[in-house]
C-alpha cells in the first residue's frame, strides 16, 4: 500500500515527498533500487552567561535525503545526496543526480539488497514538535541558580537544548517506516574567585523531566571546592585522572576525526608516516582499550 502522489506544484508531507521520490526512481533507466529518508527537526534551546540569560529560540528544519543503486562493472554501486527543505517536486530532481553520482561511482564491496517489509501504522503521522514548555520547569529552576551563583561569588555560563526529529523511510522495495527521537542535552561551565577556578558538568536527557538544575549546580559547587586546594608542581607529565562524562566527549571527539579519508590523505593521528593508516598498530603503552563497536567480542 502507498500514498497517492501530490498534484504537481502541490505542498506536500514527508511521505509525499518519499513515494513521488521512489516513483521518480522508477521511471529513471538504471536505477536498480532506491531509499528516500525524510527528515523533520524541530528544537528550542537557552543559553546563559555571566549568571545570567543571554539568547533563547526556536528552530525548525526539513532535510531529505536518497540514496540510489545503479549497476556498474563489478558490481552496484550507489549515490547519496542530502539536500534541505526539498517538495515533492525538486525530489524527483535529487533522485536524478543521486543516479548521477551511483554511475560514477565504483561497485560496493558491501552492495546488499534493499530491506523488504509493509507500512507501518503510524506512516502518516504528522512530524512530533516540541517548543518552550519543555523547558519551563529547567528554566524557572535556573534563575534560582543564577540567583545563588550571584550570592556565592560565582558565575555560570552553558546552555541546554531540546530536539525532536521525525523520520520517514521509504525503499523501491516496499518499506515505509517512521521513527521519533526527542533528546536533549544541558552543558553547564561554573567559574569562581575571579575565575582562577573553572568546573564544567553536563547531562543528556529525552524530555528534562529528569534534570534537576539544583543537582548540577552542587557539582558545580563541589568541584570548584576541590580546586580550593592547589598544589605547585614543576613541569612534567602527570597522571590525570578524568570523569566518565570526559572521556565520553574525548571519544566522540577521536571517533569524529578517525575517518578513513583524513588517515589516507596524511591529514590525522591515524596517518601513517611515508603513507597509509595506522590500523593495526598500538596507538599508546597505556593499558586501555576503547571500543565503538557495541556488538565487539567482550562487550555486552
Amino acid at each position: 500500500m502507498t500514498a497517492a502522489a501530490a498534484a504537481p506544484g502541490a505542498s506536500a508531507d514527508p511521505p509525499d515527498i518519499v513515494e513521488r521520490g521512489l516513483q521518480a526512481a522508477g521511471r529513471l533507466a538504471g536505477a536498480a533500487g532506491c531509499v528516500v529518508l525524510v527528515e523533520e527537526s524541530g528544537s528550542v534551546n537557552l543559553r546563559w552567561a555571566m549568571n545570567g540569560l543571554t539568547t533563547n529560540g526556536v528552530v525548525s528544519a526539513q532535510s531529505v535525503t536518497v540514496a540510489v543503486t545503479a549497476d556498474v562493472s563489478g558490481g552496484q554501486s550507489v549515490g547519496v545526496l542530502t539536500r534541505p527543505a526539498v517538495d515533492a517536486d525538486g525530489v524527483a530532481d535529487l533522485v536524478a543526480d543521486a543516479l548521477a553520482v551511483a554511475r560514477a561511482g565504483a561497485a560496493a564491496e558491501d552492495a546488499a539488497p534493499l530491506i523488504a517489509g509493509d507500512q507501518a501504522a503510524d506512516w502518516h503521522e504528522p512530524a512530533v514538535s516540541t517548543g518552550p514548555s519543555v523547558l519551563a520547569a529547567f528554566g524557572a529552576g535556573l534563575g534560582e541558580m543564577f540567583a545563588a551563583s550571584r550570592a556565592g561569588g560565582r558565575e555560570v555560563f552553558g546552555f541546554a537544548e531540546h530536539q525532536v526529529r521525525t523520520t520517514w523511510l521509504g525503499t523501491s522495495a516496499g518499506l515505509r517506516i517512521r521513527h521519533v527521537q526527542p533528546s536533549g542535552i544541558v552543558e553547564l561551565n561554573g567559574k569562581s574567585h575571579q575565575r582562577t577556578r573553572s568546573t564544567w558538568v553536563g547531562q543528556a536527557t529525552r524530555d528534562f523531566t529528569d534534570v534537576d538544575v539544583h543537582a548540577l549546580d552542587e557539582h558545580v559547587q563541589t568541584r570548584l571546592a576541590w580546586q580550593a586546594r592547589r598544589v605547585d608542581l614543576t613541569p612534567g607529565r602527570y597522571d590525570t585522572v578524568l570523569p566518565p562524562a570526559a572521556v565520553a566527549d574525548l571519544f566522540v571527539y577521536m571517533h569524529w576525526l578517525g575517518d578513513a579519508r583524513s588517515a589516507h590523505e596524511g591529514r590525522s593521528a591515524f596517518s601513517r608516516p611515508g603513507g597509509g593508516t595506522r590500523v593495526g598498530e598500538r596507538l599508546a603503552d597505556l593499558p586501555v582499550t576503547l571500543r565503538s563497536d557495541p556488538g565487539a567480542d567482550g562487550i555486552t
